[in-house]
């Protein structure tokens, strides 16, 4: 594992931090050093880096060419300027990943190497669900409706170039899009955009977040699930909220923290997962996770 998040902090931390450092008042110091000075670089295992560098690369092509990839980072460049780059990636084999990452990237410190931090990251949730409403499933996953509007603000103003808002069309005019509390009260009901139903609306929260998941299928057999879109509200993270009310202290927050707390005060959890008003999307997965 070790060996494995060497090769893939050398390929691809530029690309996590690249949306997550935009949450932070002020960026995190980069400072270049040589690939070969990665503990345990000699004998990484690159091949799940390149892997990894793919799907990065899938990102990118549907985004605008000219939208910059961070806006905390400008060095980083724009969605465009990297197709060169994942061209030559899809011609590279694993047993070539070690050579194409070597040409390719550089590597970055980050921060300074004396002090502590806090690495984050997703993966795929396995949660309790079905195909059909009923008995304990009654929290829906949605499809991505087809009357969200994706705006390209950068087309009516070149200072905004690669920006864009989500909203819909209401009475002639653009608004924006229903958020948690609306979906949540059924404003997307009977529209046939229900892809699958969980047995917690805790676990549905929790898998907008991580942004795909795997459901373990009443009567047997799963489904893959995956990110197909979002209201474009923005995100908030809830764990702040119950600090500041006091019913989780800084020292012990955490994924699993918040969990317990919205489990426990079933009341209380709906008006306090609404304050996150970003809504995310799905649509059925099938492959690797």
């Amino acid at each position: 594992m070790v060996r494995r998040l060497a090769a893939a902090i050398a390929a691809l931390l530029l690309f996590g931090c690249a949306e997550t450092v935009e949450k932070q008042q002020q960026p995190i110091a980069l400072t270049p050093i040589p690939l070969a000075s990665l503990p345990g670089w000699a004998e990484a295992e690159t091949g799940p880096a390149l892997t990894a560098f793919m799907g990065v690369c899938k990102r990118f092509s549907g985004r605008p060419a000219a939208q910059a990839i961070s806006n905390a980072w400008p060095e980083l460049g724009t969605a465009g300027a990297w197709a060169a780059k994942c061209a030559a990636a899809k011609r590279a084999t694993p047993a070539g990943a070690r050579a194409f990452i070597e040409a390719n990237f550089r590597a970055f410190q980050a921060g300074d190497p004396q002090d502590t931090g806090l690495f984050t990251g997703y993966f795929e949730p396995e949660v309790r669900g079905a195909r059909a409403r009923g008995g304990p499933y009654q929290t829906p996953l949605y499809r991505k409706p087809a009357d969200i509007v994706v705006a390209d603000l950068g087309v009516f103003d070149e200072d905004l170039a690669g920006k864009t808002i989500h909203g819909h069309v209401r009475d002639g005019r653009f608004i924006p899009y229903f958020d948690r509390a609306e979906v949540g009260a059924g404003v997307l009901a009977g529209r046939n955009l229900e892809l699958v139903w969980l047995a917690d609306p805790v676990d549905a929260f929790f898998l907008e977040i991580q942004g795909s998941g795997r459901i373990r299928l009443a009567g047997g057999g799963a489904m893959r699930v995956g990110y197909a879109g979002k209201n474009g509200r923005a995100y908030r993270a809830i764990g702040r909220d119950l600090i500041e009310r006091g019913a989780v202290r800084r020292e012990e927050m955490s994924m699993q923290a918040i969990q317990a707390w919205l489990r426990a005060h079933p009341g209380d959890a709906p008006a306090v997962m609404n304050l996150n008003r970003s809504v995310v999307f799905f649509e059925e997965r099938t492959g690797a996770g």
